[in-house]
């Protein structure tokens, strides 16, 4: 009823303003008829600005939000390079607002791509050390026969009586070692070469050009063959045993991954070393950047290996199918 009323209103001002614009004189009527033209013209553009006091029929007093959140529960997320984000869920949509600027495309009416919210792998853990397994050496150049031991004990614990006094071991160790050797100690070839031969092989020696080439290797061998490795630190002048470690995933799988902290034992402990320290208890957990500065490129001082010198040397264990060589 009420769009019937005001349509029949216009109808009767229409012809209310045609009958009065025939009723001027002829040579007149263009004029009025422009003035009538143009204050109906403004009359209809100031309205369209002005919004109606009231709901017009079929058309909704308000457009609907695009997403409506009830009780948004944050949490958030990394981006990397320091920023963060904040994830707002609800059961609408999922919003991502950064800490660093607006979503890449806001503004444009591009999509914002989704981030990635699948969850991280847990990180792999594996330690052989028991209580008992550490053994301290009994003379300063003995740390070789002390590392034969623990990793005789990390690898068999029945074996602890039976096995030879750090005397004998470093006799064993020092006649299988290269001509090359000076003064006390033994080499690397005589450190894997005692394993072998009282059954706790095999072991092999290898130098690796890298830090992490050589980490890596240790992690990997020690996850594959269930037995400990042999680092050479200080630049190759003294030996400790790497009985486990933390890693991104598990190097038995297919993914790649990335060694993060190492557990070790010092034959030294609990002594100081005047170069380096106070030594680390047994089983003490190193990080990466710890570990680079006790495990350096092999040097000697006095005599040249033309196959360790400047690389990461370690006593590796491998599965008896397949031996690795000195790289």
């Amino acid at each position: 009823m009420a769009a019937r009323r005001s349509g029949g209103s216009a109808t009767t001002f229409a012809g209310t303003i045609l009958r009065a614009i025939r009723a001027l004189p002829r040579p007149h009527r263009p004029v009025v008829v422009g003035l009538v033209t143009a204050g109906l013209a403004a009359t209809v553009s100031v309205a369209a600005l002005v919004p109606p006091a009231g709901p017009v029929p079929g058309v909704p007093a308000r457009p609907p939000p695009l997403v409506r959140l009830e009780s948004p529960r944050p949490s958030t997320i990394a981006l990397g390079d320091g920023a963060s984000s904040q994830i707002l869920s609800s059961g609408a949509s999922t919003i991502l607002s950064s800490s660093i600027g607006d979503p890449a495309g806001a503004g444009t009416g591009a999509p914002v791509p989704s981030p990635d919210l699948s969850p991280r792998e847990s990180a792999f853990t594996l330690d052989l050390y028991r209580r008992g397994d550490f053994v301290s050496q009994g003379r300063t150049d003995w740390c070789v026969p002390a590392a034969i031991q623990t990793m005789a004990r990390l690898i068999d614990r029945l074996a602890r009586p039976s096995l030879p006094s750090q005397d004998a071991l470093d006799r064993r160790a020092r006649a299988m070692s290269s001509s090359r050797l000076v003064g006390l100690g033994s080499e690397p070839q005589g450190w894997a070469g005692v394993l072998n031969d009282l059954g706790f092989g095999p072991y092999v020696v290898v130098a690796k050009s890298s830090f992490a080439d050589a980490i890596t290797a240790a992690a990997e061998a020690l996850r594959l063959t269930g037995r400990p490795v042999g680092l050479l630190v200080w630049h190759g002048a003294h030996a400790w045993v790497m009985s486990g470690f933390e890693a991104t995933r598990d190097p038995a799988g297919p993914d790649r991954f990335d060694v993060t902290a190492v557990r070790v034992s010092d034959p030294w402990y609990p002594r100081r070393a005047t170069a380096w320290g106070r030594s680390r208890p047994p089983d003490a957990r190193v990080g990466l950047a710890a570990l680079a500065r006790s495990f350096l490129p092999w040097r000697r001082p006095t005599v040249r290996y033309s196959e360790l010198d400047a690389r990461y040397v370690l006593v590796l264990p491998v599965s008896t199918s397949s031996q690795e060589s000195p790289q």
